[in-house]
């Protein structure tokens, strides 16, 4: 027998490769939305995983992840006559916070603008500490809860603290370690 006997009975199928992008690059708890294009060669069926709570079935889907961390996105492709290609990327969706301070607050009663408190989104904040001095740099409140803000007397508790300029600090960090410090003024106005 020869060679050519044997032609024909053994078929090697196509297979794909499967491949992707994904745009942007880089995302946080803010914007995390991300467009994913199939870069994939000889495929005819998609079958995406992202994470452990999403997928699709389109070639180019768009996805916003709803949580932060290390997100494993899963490509699996198929060649019309059924074999596949596995592809796997790893996105960091960035946990974020914002914080801003007002520079005055009126603690007089009135119910309005009494407390020196931070606003913003502290979902992300892993650590927390503010300081108010006086002008001699003695301590009149501290905290370790950013809900927590200062209502113009020491401590929190004491005899009402005369309007003024006081310096505040504050030192935050995310839920991965990155530290931020605010120095700044506030006015007390009685």
């Amino acid at each position: 027998m020869t060679d050519a006997a044997w032609d024909g009975l053994i078929r090697i199928r196509p297979t794909p490769v499967a491949d992707f992008t994904c745009e942007p690059p880089s995302v946080t708890s803010f914007d995390s939305e991300v467009r994913f294009t199939a870069q994939s060669i000889d495929a005819a069926f998609w079958d995406w995983t992202f994470g452990e709570k999403g997928f699709s079935f389109e070639q180019n889907p768009v996805y916003v992840f709803p949580d932060t961390g290390l997100q494993t996105v899963i490509q699996i492709v198929e060649h019309p006559e059924g074999c596949r290609d596995t592809m796997f990327k790893v996105i960091d969706v960035v946990p974020e916070y914002r914080y801003f301070l007002p520079n005055a607050f009126t603690p007089n009663s009135d119910g309005k603008n009494e407390i020196f408190l931070g606003k913003g989104f502290f979902e992300n904040i892993g650590t927390f500490r503010m300081i108010i001095l006086n002008r001699w740099g003695e301590l009149i409140f501290e905290s370790r809860d950013p809900n927590l803000g200062w209502n113009g007397r020491k401590y929190n508790t004491g005899e009402p603290s005369p309007g003024g300029v006081y310096v505040y600090q504050v030192r935050l960090s995310s839920t991965r370690g990155e530290t931020m410090e605010l120095k700044g003024f506030v006015t007390l106005l009685r």
